[in-house]
């Protein structure tokens, strides 16, 4: 699947009317967790998803000036998980956001 297809088919319905500053480590893991089941989709392409969401914010986070803080909450920490957890940590780059989200 391409890029533009996730953003359409999972990130914008779910996202779209939301600013990028105003979402939460919290609430993408959860739409994570909860997308195969909404959606029909397997459990790799919501992490796809999720991950290509991530990118978005860590590019946002990036830009200069940036577009959004360059650290947000750990969904994993948040949700009482601790360090590592999961499969995929946010990226640890300056300017990225620490948004832990893809399991």
């Amino acid at each position: 699947m391409n890029r533009e297809y996730r953003i359409r088919r999972f990130i914008r319905p779910y996202w779209g009317k939301r600013t990028l500053n105003s979402l939460t480590g919290e609430e993408v893991a959860v739409w994570e967790r909860r997308l195969p089941a909404s959606e029909g989709v397997s459990r790799s392409t919501a992490k796809d998803a999720c991950s290509l969401l991530h990118t978005i914010l860590g590019d946002a986070a990036a830009a200069r000036p940036p577009l959004i803080p360059s650290t947000l909450p750990s969904a994993r920490a948040t949700s009482g998980a601790g360090p590592g957890a999961g499969s995929t940590a946010a990226r640890s780059a300056p300017g990225r956001p620490r948004l832990r989200c893809c399991s």
